[in-house]
């Protein structure tokens, strides 16, 4: 195990509570790993938490609370995401 993420989804929106890496560099592929499989799931809404300069050079953007809360509101509304659980190798994406 390199890397790992913790999160909640409702509906189609999914929320990181935290990651972590044990090797250097391994977050990063934490963070892409996670996109593929949200994507594969279907969510169409993702919480990074705070914005930190590392989550915007890999493409997150800030947006206004109003968006955002507008954006949660619906994503809740569809239908429950199903994510893998347990230890998946990144090459399985």
């Amino acid at each position: 195990l390199a890397a790992g993420e913790i999160g909640y989804s409702v509906g189609g929106a999914y929320t990181s509570l935290s990651g972590f890496c044990l090797v250097q560099s391994a977050g990063a592929v934490q963070c892409v790993c996670t996109a593929r499989i949200l994507e594969k799931a279907g969510a169409r809404f993702w919480d990074l938490g705070m914005c930190l300069g590392y989550k915007l050079r890999m493409g997150a953007r800030r947006v206004p609370r109003g968006e955002f809360l507008d954006a949660l509101a619906r994503a809740r509304e569809d239908p429950t995401l199903e994510l893998p659980t347990g230890a998946m190798a990144a090459s399985d994406l």
